[in-house]
């Protein structure tokens, strides 16, 4: 790993293609727009079980913070269409 004061060159970094939640392959990767981690979760899943849920936390399932605002990362969809 290389490093300045303004970048930093990661050489690997490891995803997971599964959903924490449903435990099934990722279609639609997304995270909340405060997440600060490159996990991401499927969106369908979290939208069905947060819809579901008595409490509606939409908290991330990584990280805990307020998910009602998403990001589709582009980057894992082709990595797991690719895998696919």
């Amino acid at each position: 790993m290389k490093s300045s004061l303004n970048e930093v060159e990661i050489d690997k970094i490891t995803i997971r293609l599964i959903d924490p939640f449903s435990w099934d392959i990722i279609k639609t990767p997304v995270r909340g727009d405060k997440c600060t981690h490159a996990q991401c979760f499927d969106l369908k899943t979290f939208i069905s079980l947060m819809s579901s849920a008595k409490n509606r936390t939409w908290k991330c399932p990584l990280c805990s913070k307020d998910s009602r605002k998403f990001m589709l990362d582009y980057e894992q969809q082709d990595l797991i269409k690719k895998a696919l």
